[in-house]
């Protein structure tokens, strides 16, 4: 072999990552053609290797970053981790504010591929006063006057983007906003699973919360499992596993009513109608504003709640 030949050769290191195992990692002498260099033809051989059924249900990412990969992409000079999913995964909606590109490149990045069942549902734009108005119309939504005076329009689109993927929901599903930070990297899915089927009352429950603020718990909390306890009031739609009975019971509330406050603030008045959970500690974070005090300039992608504008009072003259 000539040296030119040999130098555009490189030994990669691919390592299984499953749910309850541990890694088990085979070295590739990937070879010089584009062929031979896809991702996507390493993981079929590691698959193979691995006596894998098939690689559709694997995803990749570079070990070093947590990057995700792509199949097509060439194979660079750098170790890989392939992950596989486990248990099929719970179907996922993540509601993503259309016109904000930075929000969708953080969704696109580094939530979807982490979720083997995840789609982006797009959010109702609070500064879209048409769509705005329509959502409203359509979810039978009235103002209390003096909220109407006090609220931002971003805080009616969060609302009616909630209400209406609570409206379509049929079965168990994680809602997550596009801010949402999915914390223990690449095992997010596996922990989420293991904590819903062990710890979480089979079809007992209308809500857990993958993130709470701090602020909210109380002196005791009451643990129904190692990381899961009663659910108590907490700010915030970040993330949630919302079950099919539960999405009836909050769109039967909050919908084809009069808002006097913030969604979060409403779901936490229903507290004693509800059977809640609240994962501990957070599974999820949030690259967003946490409150209202906080400087925007140290979050990563802001708020499109805070930072809104004030409703304009005519769209609750009808």
């Amino acid at each position: 072999r000539s040296p030119r030949r040999e130098e555009k050769r490189m030994s990669v290191v691919v390592t299984l990552r499953k749910a309850g195992a541990d890694g088990r990692a085979l070295r590739f002498t990937v070879g010089p053609t584009q062929k031979d260099r896809s991702v996507g033809r390493l993981v079929k051989l590691f698959a193979k290797k691995c006596e894998l059924p098939s690689s559709g249900n694997l995803r990749v990412v570079c070990a070093a970053t947590r990057r995700p990969v792509s199949f097509s992409e060439e194979v660079a000079s750098t170790d890989l981790v392939v992950l596989v999913a486990s248990g099929g995964g719970l179907a996922a909606c993540v509601i993503t504010l259309q016109r904000e590109s930075k929000r969708k490149r953080h969704v696109a990045a580094q939530v979807l591929p982490r979720l083997s069942k995840g789609i982006e549902v797009s959010a109702v734009d609070g500064r879209d006063s048409e769509a705005l108005t329509a959502a409203m119309r359509g979810l039978g939504i009235s103002l209390a006057p003096s909220y109407a005076r006090t609220c931002t329009v971003g805080q009616l689109g969060c609302a009616c983007s909630h209400l209406k993927l609570w409206k379509s929901i049929r079965s168990t599903t994680l809602v997550l906003e596009d801010d949402a930070v999915l914390l223990f990297d690449f095992d997010f899915e596996d922990r989420l699973n293991q904590l819903l089927e062990q710890q979480v009352p089979e079809e007992d429950f209308d809500v857990v919360y993958l993130f709470h603020h701090a602020e909210c718990e109380p002196s005791t909390l009451e643990h129904v499992g190692p990381h899961l306890v009663k659910g108590f009031p907490t700010w915030g739609t970040v993330a949630y596993v919302l079950s099919e009975r539960g999405a009836r019971r909050l769109f039967g509330r909050l919908a084809n009513t009069i808002h006097d406050k913030a969604i979060d603030e409403k779901i936490m008045d229903m507290a004693h109608e509800l059977t809640t959970f609240v994962a501990i500690p957070n599974l999820v974070s949030t690259a967003g504003v946490r409150n209202p005090l906080q400087p925007v300039h140290l979050t990563e992608l802001g708020s499109t709640v805070w930072g809104s504008p004030r409703l304009d009072l005519s769209i609750d003259d009808e």
